[in-house]
């Protein structure tokens, strides 16, 4: 039985990352089940590979989530890993303060690669696993109206964008939505933006997102310009695809005064929190926003959901002050029921 070492997992791992800039586009997915094979191969055949079939593992995530942890075991057989193996690594990286929830990623994607590894006959049994800690993920800051306002009047042109689209769309800020989008996937005449959805959703690699009507104007403009510039991207700065807004972001930050914790990301969140408030039910957020089910907006926005069922709640008659509904001559004499 051939055996597979650490080192040669982490090999493999890094020549894959290296093609990502090549290979990100390829339309086709390599699954979770079928990303270990990746790691048999000598690394001029993982190339091969790649180039045949056009393709990058699913998340490059995972193959960093696999490094890190392999990383910390040197040099060794995967059909040795112990379950204390495991415990030193696991413990290793809480000594590092990394964070728990991203240990609980690591080790997960760690785990998946061992069950891929016994179905094709590389270990015998599976090493028994560490109880993992819990992932408590960091609150989500949600922007108010009054520090949007505030960055919009200090932000370039290209952020301004940005910020506007996102704000009442909920797009993804960054390259796998928003900075990818381009003149030909916004249809004005039907008011609806064509998002090539991220990797997140397979199921759904294209979504029909709809222009705020007090938008349409602004966007038409936007394209005129654009026209002039000759420039096919809606997000763009001296003519070039934007790739980052990192820099920008933080310096209109502080030109703004806003000291909190705030990205760019979380005007996704502000999208979702003020369409979920205003009324819109939870499964549509979801649609708009590219989740592949309703979980996540279930999981993030509770704030949210609990004002919109007391909301609910009052919203019935009440039964207050209603009249009894048989009236005292239907109660039992004993013991007040109903019955007789």
């Amino acid at each position: 039985m051939d055996k597979i070492f650490t080192s040669k997992i982490i090999e493999n791992a890094n020549c894959l990352k290296a093609e990502e800039g090549r290979w990100i586009n390829g339309e086709a997915l390599i699954t979770k089940k079928e990303l270990g094979t990746f790691f048999q191969m000598d690394p001029d055949n993982a190339h091969k590979f790649c180039i045949k079939h056009n393709v990058l593992p699913i998340n490059v995530g995972h193959l960093d989530g696999m490094k890190k942890p392999l990383e910390m075991m040197g040099r060794k057989r995967i059909d040795t890993i112990t379950v204390q193996d495991l415990s030193v690594v696991l413990a290793a990286q809480l000594r590092k303060n990394v964070k728990p929830v991203t240990v609980r990623h690591r080790m997960k994607t760690l785990y998946t690669l061992l069950r891929w590894a016994k179905r094709r006959g590389f270990i015998k049994l599976l090493p028994e696993f560490p109880e993992l800690p819990e992932g408590h993920y960091k609150p989500i800051e949600i922007p108010t109206m009054e520090e949007v306002r505030s960055l919009l009047m200090v932000a370039p042109s290209h952020l301004k964008r940005v910020i506007l689209i996102a704000a009442n769309t909920g797009v993804r800020v960054g390259p796998s939505e928003l900075f990818k989008l381009r003149w030909d996937d916004i249809d004005l005449n039907r008011g609806v933006i064509r998002v090539r959805a991220a990797r997140k959703n397979p199921k759904e690699p294209v979504r029909e997102v709809p222009i705020r009507e007090d938008m349409k104007d602004m966007f038409k403009a936007w394209q005129k310009e654009d026209e002039i510039a000759c420039t096919p991207w809606l997000i763009s700065f001296c003519g070039k695809p934007v790739k980052s807004i990192k820099t920008t972001w933080t310096n209109c930050l502080n030109k703004a005064g806003i000291k909190r914790d705030i990205t760019p990301y979380c005007l996704r969140h502000l999208f979702a929190t003020e369409a979920i408030a205003n009324g819109a039910d939870v499964g549509t957020v979801s649609k708009l926003m590219g989740h592949a089910s309703p979980e996540m907006v279930l999981t993030h926005y509770q704030h949210v959901l609990t004002k919109q069922k007391k909301s609910a709640v009052e919203a019935l008659p009440s039964l207050i002050n209603m009249p009894p509904l048989y009236g005292q001559a239907c109660m039992g004499k004993k013991n007040g029921s109903l019955l007789q």
